[in-house]
């Protein structure tokens, strides 16, 4: 996927969802500053979670289901408050492993985890 989002984007909903796109996650995404809805689910993105994205403080929806992610859920993060919006995730089908920081689940109302370590 190029890499090619440039700050200050209005870009508010990506879905790129069925597409068979390799290669790992743009971290140009975290200059989409309105971005609340990601969606990247059936894909073969090989990549680990994209923590980098917690700055993102729109976005609201995380479908990363059934692609090659991949390492330790776990993290710490940098910002007080990660994905402070965030709301829906679904990170199944794909080879995490660990454990997510209790933080990132103060707001969420729907997570699925199936198919992981």
């Amino acid at each position: 996927m190029p890499d090619i989002f440039l700050s200050g984007s209005k870009l508010t909903s990506l879905n790129i969802a069925h597409n068979q796109l390799v290669g790992k996650l743009p971290r140009s995404l975290s200059s989409c500053s309105s971005l609340e809805v990601l969606n990247v689910e059936h894909n073969r993105i090989n990549d680990t979670f994209p923590f980098w994205l917690e700055p993102l403080q729109k976005l609201q929806v995380l479908l990363l289901h059934s692609n090659e992610f991949h390492g330790s859920l776990q993290y710490h993060p940098k910002v007080a408050s990660p994905f402070p919006q965030l709301r829906i995730i679904d990170i199944s089908y794909n080879s995490f492993s660990g454990t997510l920081p209790s933080d990132f689940f103060m707001y969420w109302s729907a997570m699925s985890l199936e198919g992981n370590r």
